[in-house]
């Protein structure tokens, strides 16, 4: 972490791409409280949900820099959490995967694939023109997948009332 705080603050870098396993690493490291990091305007996070009190943390000691990107290989982004939205003022937020991209048309669907009520939960299902065209030489999962012209992710979901996104579990196990 302190070869990042020093590139951070000798180049000035106003952009970062982490994974919150990084993010948290940072935040521990005894080298964060000397560390100029107010040229950063955007810490992007992804790849996995980060602990509401961990965002709160990084939010005091960093700044208000954070947004979060959701998606997955098949289709990266569909959603976002903008900065706006890490306010510690709406702290329900920090558990949402954020709002669906103009890009994306997001449906939260059944097992019969019909959508749900605002609320329910459901597998988020994804249209959009940058949605992977087949898995490579793997018809079977390719239909699976792709299925009525639409990605099913294999992420359970609600959205609540203003669109946000709230992933709750996963259809099947995944190995990361």
């Amino acid at each position: 972490p302190e070869a990042v705080f020093k590139t951070i603050e000798r180049e000035k870098i106003n952009f970062t791409l982490l994974v919150p396993t990084m993010i948290y690493v940072m935040l521990d490291h005894p080298a964060l409280p000397k560390a100029d990091l107010s040229s950063l305007e955007l810490l992007l996070y992804g790849a996995s949900a980060m602990s509401p009190s961990r965002l709160v943390e990084g939010i005091e000691r960093i700044g208000p820099v954070f947004s979060q990107l959701y998606g997955q290989t098949e289709c990266y982004p569909v959603s976002v959490l903008r900065k706006a939205d890490h306010d510690p003022k709406t702290p329900e937020l920090f558990l949402s995967c954020g709002f669906p991209i103009a890009a994306c048309q997001v449906k939260i669907l059944d097992q019969d694939d019909q959508e749900v009520a605002t609320g329910e939960a459901g597998e988020i299902c994804v249209r959009a023109t940058h949605v992977m065209a087949e898995y490579w030489k793997r018809p079977d999962i390719t239909a699976d997948t792709l299925k009525s012209g639409w990605l099913h992710t294999g992420d359970i979901a609600r959205k609540d009332e203003r669109g946000y996104l709230f992933i709750l579990d996963r259809k099947k196990d995944m190995i990361v």
